[in-house]
């Protein structure tokens, strides 16, 4: 040994050993007082106690003579060393008697960010921060996410706070051969002045003197890279001003006392200086595009942006555009994540390795899909597993930072993420250790889960549309609590779930599920439709419409033209199809297929395309031959098609025949689990009595209908029926009239129903006409002539032009007024609306 405070420490080991006996007994048998004894062990001694006190202590501690006379002789070396005393007689602190040890690797040059991280593990560490108790501090997170970098940072800004010296072991804890605890503490042992021939053998002795040592010393311990809480424990200090930071890729929950820091990924503007300074600021500030999407190709963990850096410095006349393109795709990025010695794959390879096997084929299902998050339920089905199981599997592979919580959703279940790179790895090892048949069994019933779950959900939304058409897709049990939480709140399910549900269609087409991908699609379509998302749910069903054409399946080809028409009737107007001829084939197809309710319903879809291209006699002739049919007399479905038919009787001007088919869409739907189809009927409704003359019944009908309707649950028929309130509450003179109409106009927009957004604008011109101000009043009144040119709509263009004239009369422009009006008789006579033709017909003259 090479210090006062290891020989002291032993000295306390051996009265351990003798069974601690009591300092009054050792008094006893020494002849030392008991106070005298008490100070040569004390913690807090410096230097050497007395040789004859050693001797009588040691001897009393059942040492025989040739014990006592190594004690002696450890004592006179260390004596004639001079290292007796750590100060002289004056009080000043001399140079230390034992070793420092200077262990810490080199900090990163390149280190960027992390500002607040650094700046709260340094006031961690800070002297004095811990008080009398050793302050262990652990840094959390996935491979390559900058632990170490992190780690060996602060520990070179704290060093000079721990003047006895920094300690540090890589302990490969992910390795399949990590570092045995007992070896480090040997080795750690030697650097802090024990005699090789001196470390004990014994696993709890060398800890017991690795305390001992340190108690009284001021030394940094850095512990990278640890497996478990077993490999660290035996390497804490007991007490004293030592400091202690851990880097793991779990969290080492079963360590008490320890401040954790959970590290996540770069934020991007820090990936993009990680790799400026790699590559040359000049370059990312070139090519700030291709910067970013290697950062985002990385998922901005800094081994990957490190990599990349070091791949495009090593190949200077290349551009960041290069590597971009090489990363982008999926099947070789991690191949391309490799330079020398840095691997993502390897790195990531490690973590994977020291899952147990359940949890890593958890991880391996979780792969298939590309899941934005999800829900720990669904591992169960992708399993074949109990929910139970299935939630602590995914809990075991947050644990090793494999997958990541990022939150709680709408119905409370904490969501999950798989990071880019570990879903890439995970399919690497998926093709390795499973079966196509294994993987296609796996997305099969998790396809038949989230079917199942979609139409208990859809089946309770306020807007359901789509007719369930039987699809032959299997479904999967789905837990309790599961339809639970959608019963409460299925728009709210829907809302969690609806990135990872698209995914789930994409997946299946891909596999060639092509039953599951158009069921789960129609079953997410009243749900897309009624939230306004209609990019998502028009791209989801050409999608599956494509696939459906290339299996050659009739039955989900229909029903995916039948979405689309749907989609097109309350969405944009927008797209190249023609859409009468799209469900046109789906009427003939559901035909073929002897499915009465969806040709049904294709037929009440083209009525509605005859309206929109004023065909009214068309229209009503389309619904007469669905109500004919066995589906008519299906009282839900008819309350769809009696809606249908009074809108184009309105549309002809025959209000009497319109209101008594008004009257019976709402008979069929009250009670039948359709309100929001019966606030629309209620809307259309008051629309005719508006037109009629009749404000105070619009009103109250209009009223009945936002009653029902909830803006977040269908956004497009509350804005719709928000319109019509705004314009009757404009012919009554209403001061709200202009706000009212002013929020419609506003979600028309956001969700981009460009009739609705014409109908509001034209509205608002003739309020602003009615209020004298005739300028604003055309110039909004033109804006709406443009979008109704635009959708190619006769009603809607009759109906602006008429208020184009008026708002032109009103300025003063009596020949632009009459060119309007006269427009507008051209298409109200093409409709068939006598009564209006009748109306331009007295104004003209």
């Amino acid at each position: 040994m090479a210090s006062p405070a290891a020989f002291v420490a032993l000295l306390r080991m051996m009265k351990a050993w003798a069974g601690n006996p009591s300092f009054d007994r050792l008094a006893r048998l020494s002849g030392v007082p008991r106070s005298t004894l008490a100070d040569a062990l004390s913690r807090r001694r410096s230097g050497l106690p007395a040789l004859d006190v050693v001797r009588r202590l040691v001897a009393a501690c059942g040492a025989d003579a040739e014990g006592v006379r190594g004690w002696e002789a450890a004592w006179l070396r260390l004596q004639q060393a001079g290292t007796g005393d750590a100060t002289d007689r004056a009080g000043t602190e001399r140079a230390r008697p034992w070793p420092v040890p200077a262990l810490l690797p080199a900090d990163a040059a390149d280190f960027v960010g992390r500002d607040k991280d650094v700046a709260w593990l340094t006031a961690l560490l800070a002297p004095g921060a811990g008080g009398v108790a050793p302050v262990v501090s652990a840094v959390a997170g996935r491979a390559g996410v900058g632990k170490t970098a992190l780690a060996l940072r602060v520990a070179h800004r704290v060093a000079a706070g721990f003047p006895d010296g920094q300690l540090y072991a890589d302990l490969r804890g992910a390795s399949a051969e990590p570092a045995d605890p007992v070896s480090v503490l040997g080795r750690f042992l030697r650097w802090l002045g024990v005699d090789g021939a001196a470390v004990p053998a014994e696993p709890e002795e060398r800890a017991a003197l690795f305390r001992a040592l340190l108690a009284e010393r001021r030394v940094l311990v850095v512990l990278d890279d640890a497996g478990s809480a077993a490999q660290v424990r035996p390497l804490l200090p007991g007490s004293g001003p030592c400091a202690v930071l851990v880097t793991s890729r779990s969290r080492l929950t079963e360590l008490a006392g320890v401040k954790r820091l959970d590290l996540d990924v770069l934020e991007p503007p820090e990936a993009l200086d990680l790799l400026g300074a790699l590559v040359g600021r000049e370059a990312v500030t070139e090519d700030p595009a291709a910067a970013y999407r290697i950062g985002e190709l990385c998922g901005f963990l800094p081994l990957a942006v490190r990599i990349a850096g070091a791949r495009l410095a090593a190949r200077p006349h290349r551009g960041l555009g290069w590597l971009a393109g090489r990363l982008a795709d999926g099947r070789r990025r991690l191949g391309e994540l490799t330079a020398g010695d840095l691997d993502v794959r390897s790195s990531l390879a490690l973590s994977y390795r020291s899952l147990g096997p359940g949890a890593a084929r958890a991880l391996r299902a979780l792969s298939i899909v590309d899941i934005p998050d999800f829900a720990a339920w669904i591992a169960g089905p992708l399993l074949d597993v109990r929910p139970e199981e299935a939630e602590e599997l995914v809990d075991v592979l947050a644990e090793a930072y494999l997958v990541d919580p990022v939150g709680t959703d709408a119905t409370g279940r904490t969501r999950f993420r798989l990071h880019d790179l570990v879903r890439l790895c995970a399919r690497e090892f998926g093709a390795r250790e499973e079966t196509e048949a294994d993987r296609r069994a796996a997305l099969t019933r998790l396809a038949g889960a989230w079917l199942a779950a979609a139409e208990e959900a859809t089946s309770r939304l306020p807007g359901r549309e789509l007719p369930r058409i039987p699809s032959p897709a299997g479904r999967y049990p789905v837990p309790p609590d599961v339809l639970a939480e959608l019963a409460a709140g299925p728009a709210g399910w829907f809302d969690a779930e609806r990135a990872g549900l698209v995914s789930a269609v994409e997946a299946c087409c891909a596999a060639g599920l092509t039953a599951h991908a158009w069921a789960l699609a129609a079953a997410c379509s009243t749900y897309l439709d009624a939230r306004g998302y209609y990019d998502d749910g028009l791209r989801l069903c050409r999608l599956v419409l494509r696939h459906c054409q290339a299996a050659g399946d009739g039955l989900g080809e229909a029903t995916m033209l039948m979405a689309l028409g749907v989609l097109w009737s309350n969405g944009p107007e927008a797209g190249e199809e023609d859409h009468m001829a799209v469900v046109s084939r789906a009427a003939e197809l559901f035909a073929a297929h002897g499915e009465p309710r969806g040709r049904a319903k294709a037929l009440e879809l083209m009525s509605f395309f005859h309206q929109k291209h004023g065909r009214p006699e068309e229209a009503i002739r389309r619904v007469d031959e669905a109500l004919a049919t066995e589906a008519g007399a299906d009282p839900e479905l008819a309350g769809d098609l009696w809606l249908s038919r009074a809108m184009a009787l309105q549309l002809q001007g025959r209000r009497d025949e319109a209101e008594a088919a008004y009257l019976r869409a709402l008979d069929s739907l009250r009670g039948r689990g359709a309100p929001v189809r019966e606030a629309i009927t209620l809307r259309a409704l008051a629309s005719l009595y508006r037109r009629g003359g009749d404000p105070d019944a619009a009103q109250l009908r209009l009223r009945q209908a936002l009653a029902i309707l909830n803006e977040r649950e269908h956004a497009s028929a509350w804005a719709a029926t928000m319109l019509t309130l705004g314009q009757v509450l404009a012919d009554q003179g209403h001061p709200q009239a202009q706000e009212t109409l002013e929020s419609a106009l506003a979600a028309c927009r956001r969700l981009r129903v460009g009739f609705g957004e014409g109908l509001a604008l034209m509205a608002l011109g003739d309020l602003h006409r009615r209020q004298r101000r005739p300028e604003l009043a055309v110039r909004l009144c033109t804006e709406a002539l443009a979008i109704a040119e635009g959708l190619d709509g006769p009603p809607l263009r009759a109906w602006v032009l008429r208020a184009l004239g008026d708002a032109q009369q009103a300025s003063g422009a009596e020949t632009a007024a009459r060119d309007a009006w006269t427009r507008a008789r051209t298409v109200y006579a093409r409709l068939g609306d006598h009564a209006a033709v009748g109306q331009l017909d007295a104004l003209l003259t």
